[in-house]
């Protein structure tokens, strides 16, 4: 019987991982913000010719297909895509939460092989106008750790700080009195200087919108919002 852990293994290398023992071999897994641009493009493009290149939404959705050096793009993402037929890049432009999923490129070469690999793609939104800013959404894997930290903490002296998860409270440090709820003992850590909030030991069901409010000492709220992926 295949035992719990590899079982968990060969999920995550398939849904979100390098997809090894594929032809064409991808980087780690690629982020976007809503209105922004991205590339997907395989570390190995073969050197042979192609009758046939296409790249693919897993659901099998067309999105562009060159057949013979004649481009056909689905009418639903043109304006938004570019393609490289060198190195089989495909940029997509003004992204779209939508766009968020896995991605496969397939490639039938002048021999007849064909040729197949698969990557992902995250699309997050983009939290304008807030008081707290943060650097791109952040990445982690099972049972690993992540740090959401703003850029820009203020250097006022704080009455109440508290994350939030989904609407969900994670901490609260009021008066220097700090208050964890319960799902989260043992898994996070915090830095009040910082404002840096630490997840550990991440599960999927990690994933999702984080919000840190702050009231300052004048009675000023600050907030801003963050994303973490899990894979």
């Amino acid at each position: 019987m295949v035992s719990y852990r590899l079982y968990c293994t060969l999920w995550i290398l398939l849904c979100f991982g390098q997809y090894f023992g594929q032809d064409l071999q991808f980087p780690e897994p690629a982020n976007g913000a809503v209105g922004e641009s991205v590339v997907l493009a395989p570390d190995n493009p073969p050197s042979t010719s192609f009758l046939v290149t296409q790249w693919t939404l897993i659901d099998s959705t067309l999105i562009i297909r060159v057949v013979s050096g004649v481009t056909t793009v689905n009418s639903s993402y043109e304006g938004r895509v570019r393609f490289d037929i060198n190195t089989l890049a495909l940029e997509l432009q003004n992204l779209r939460l939508g766009d968020s999923g896995i991605y496969r490129l397939s490639v039938t070469t002048s021999a007849g092989e064909i040729l197949t690999g698969e990557t992902s793609l995250q699309v997050f939104g983009q939290y304008f106008g807030q008081d707290l800013q943060f650097p791109e959404p952040a990445n982690g894997a099972v049972g690993e750790s992540v740090v959401l930290a703003p850029d820009n903490p203020p250097s006022t002296s704080f009455l109440v700080t508290q994350w939030t998860f989904n609407s969900i409270f994670i901490i609260i440090v009021a008066s220097g009195v700090t208050t964890v709820t319960p799902a989260y003992e043992d898994r996070v850590s915090f830095d009040i200087n910082t404002l840096a909030l630490e997840l550990q030991n991440l599960r999927l069901g990690d994933s999702g919108i984080y919000t840190l409010s702050v009231t300052t000492s004048a009675g000023e709220i600050l907030t801003g919002e963050t994303s973490l992926q899990v894979f």
